[in-house]
């Protein structure tokens, strides 16, 4: 779907490429969830699918279109301690789901 470099997102850091990338979708939001086993991945998966959303990616996966309360919903599901935030135009941000 998208054909994109790598985009690397720092906390506290503006993101001109992924704010490219969302005008370019017709989006303002993204959320960022770590995956590193195999039984987060397929959690991950599904809780997406239920959503109707698509995650790219293997080790951290970027969710274009998904709201703050809802990142932090999907950590919580995941057992995540935080996800990763960004609106377009502004820093990116570190969502504690605890």
């Amino acid at each position: 779907m998208f054909r994109e470099a790598a985009i690397r997102l720092r906390v506290g850091e503006a993101n001109p490429r992924l704010d490219a990338l969302l005008a370019r979708v017709g989006q303002e939001t993204a959320a960022c969830v770590r995956t590193s086993r195999e039984s987060v991945r397929r959690e991950l998966a599904e809780a997406l699918e239920e959503r109707g959303y698509v995650g790219i990616g293997e080790g951290s996966v970027l969710v274009v279109g998904m709201e703050r309360g809802g990142a932090k919903e999907l950590g919580q599901r995941l057992k995540q301690r935080a996800v990763i935030f960004h609106r377009k135009g502004e820093r990116t941000e570190l969502v504690f789901v605890g």
